[in-house]
């Protein structure tokens, strides 16, 4: 019976997943679409319709299977990955924050509130299911709200719109690890739902690479996609001046979240049957691609640590779960192929050459030609007079166009590094300065502003969470973050000791976990960007709860 029962709670989540994620990823810009083809309309209206009328749909199936808890997590699944707003302040106004912090109501909110008040109204007492994990997350909002208060940071402001965000993220944990607590809903029924959630919005992200442009949906999460240097990559015919993010808000967080998906389809596909084992690992590949045509170092960076730690963890589950040799090489015989395949494709797509394209230009600008070879003291004094007027002509240029800028910013890796070391000395600076404070949550632009000055455009978020946590919660709230992190991971290896269920899907996590913590060495999106945050922390919730059904039971 109880078999039954969890078929039908999956297939219902299922149906309230598939109403979400086709009707906002592929229905919207359908419906957007032709109602701009025939009418006109601004997408603001035709998304509002289309939002009022899944809506709909979601409460046929809601007032159907009266599963108001099952609802409630699956549209906070999916919606956490939208990066769609009700801003209160001007645009202008908003960017004087860092991330996507600021005075805004996000539409993953919605959900998340009404799930905190199922719990506390229906579910067993909140005091009942506390983590450990739990409490170091409240430490460190309580912590930075000190800060905020105590501390007089530059911007107070700013301070409490962070610990306003970390908060959405200690609730986020909090109902995902109770909705699994609970059982409201299966943790890999969860994992099914995220990770159909990330590979939608890859697929939208491919329509947008096909096109070349974004289709106006921004009041939706679509970012305004800025033309970039092109990136060319040899022999494929393949040029890409966009940076595709679908409804994620940027292509780097699409990247993360795919970085958080990618090793849980990896090892999905090494349990699953032959035809589904093909479509998972095919799904695998696609997201991979996906996210190199970002351009991120740092994004395939995190690839390679979720490949190399999801492979060697599904090695050593199988040397456990299968008595003999024998056993062993033929449970893992027909998955060969496909982990031979992913590898191959991997190291193919990850290690594929590309070039921006005025790097290109400039490359066959400085090749020997007849034209230069025969006028080699002219090139000499053409190049002395560029090294005496470099400075003057690199900051004329950066004040009048930002075009420019972003061009040189692509095309000379020594200068974006030298940024980020700058930016990771303020840094540490700032935390030796107020080791205990630090600056402030979210104050770190004001840091980098006397660095760099108030008009470049490197006044932002330094580039490491971690560096981020000690300059501006100081030492307390280093400690209390990575703590929260840590038990985390303490909680994922307790899942994987012999007789506990769903170790496979653990490893997935768990090496995803993993890889986002290995990009947070050179971005700062994973704390301060609502859509890699929470999701980031809703995985760790599943994680977690899913370790206490398993003790409980």
């Amino acid at each position: 019976m109880m078999q039954i029962s969890r078929i039908l709670r999956q297939s219902t989540a299922l149906q309230y997943a598939a109403v979400l994620i086709i009707g906002l990823v592929f229905g919207t810009p359908l419906i957007d679409a032709i109602a701009h083809g025939l009418f006109g309309t601004p997408p603001l209206y035709s998304v509002a319709f289309t939002v009022v009328l899944i809506g709909i749909l979601y409460a046929t199936i809601l007032f159907r299977t009266k599963t108001l808890g099952l609802a409630l997590t699956v549209a906070l699944i999916v919606t956490s990955m939208f990066g769609a707003n009700i801003p209160f302040a001007s645009a202008a106004a908003l960017r004087q924050f860092q991330g996507n912090l600021g005075p805004q109501l996000w539409l993953l909110e919605v959900p998340l509130i009404l799930l905190v008040g199922y719990f506390a109204v229906y579910k067993r007492s909140i005091r009942d299911t506390t983590s450990r994990t739990e409490l170091l997350f409240a430490g460190f909002v309580g912590w930075s709200l000190v800060v905020a208060l105590v501390g007089n940071p530059a911007g107070m402001d700013a301070a409490l719109y962070f610990t306003l965000r970390m908060l959405v993220g200690l609730l986020a944990f909090g109902v995902s690890m109770r909705a699994v607590r609970t059982g409201v809903i299966g943790y890999t029924t969860a994992l099914t739902v995220f990770c159909a959630t990330v590979v939608a919005q890859a697929i939208f992200a491919g329509v947008q690479l096909a096109a070349g442009h974004s289709f106006r949906l921004t009041v939706l999460g679509e970012a305004v996609i800025p033309r970039l240097d092109p990136i060319v990559y040899p022999n494929t015919g393949f040029t890409s001046d966009i940076i595709a993010g679908a409804f994620t808000g940027h292509g780097y967080i699409l990247g993360i979240l795919s970085v958080l998906v990618i090793p849980i389809l990896l090892v999905s596909a090494v349990k699953a049957h032959r035809k589904w084992s093909v479509v998972l690992f095919s799904t695998t590949l696609y997201l991979i691609l996906i996210t190199r045509t970002s351009g991120s170092d740092s994004i395939r960076g995190g690839i390679l640590i979720v490949l190399g730690t999801a492979l060697l963890g599904v090695a050593l589950a199988y040397y456990g779960l299968f008595g003999s040799v024998q056993t062993r090489i033929t449970a893992l015989r027909e998955k060969v192929a496909g982990i031979g395949a992913v590898l191959f494709g991997v190291f193919a797509i990850v290690f594929y050459p590309s070039k921006r394209m005025s790097v290109i230009a400039q490359e066959s600008k400085t090749q020997p030609t007849p034209e230069t070879t025969t006028t080699a003291t002219t090139t000499t004094a053409t190049q002395t007079t560029s090294t005496t007027t470099t400075g003057q002509t690199v900051s004329t240029t950066t004040e009048a166009t930002t075009t420019t800028t972003t061009t040189a910013e692509a095309t000379a890796p020594a200068t974006t590094w030298g940024h980020r070391w700058e930016q990771y000395r303020a840094g540490i600076e700032a935390f030796v300065e107020n080791p205990l404070f630090g600056v402030g949550g979210g104050n770190f632009n004001y840091v980098s502003g006397t660095v760099y000055g108030p008009m470049d455009i490197h006044r932002m978020a330094v580039h490491n969470i971690y560096i981020g946590l000690l300059a501006e919660t100081g030492l307390p709230g280093f400690l209390l973050y990575m703590g929260a992190i840590l038990s985390v991971f303490v909680v994922g290896c307790l899942a994987l000791l012999p007789g506990s269920k769903l170790r496979l899907e653990t490893i997935g996590v768990m090496s995803g976990l993993l890889g986002v913590l290995g990009i947070a060495f050179w971005t700062h999106s994973p704390i301060d960007r609502i859509t890699a945050f929470v999701p980031f922390w809703i995985l760790c919730g599943l994680l977690v709860g899913n370790y206490y059904t398993g003790r409980e039971s």
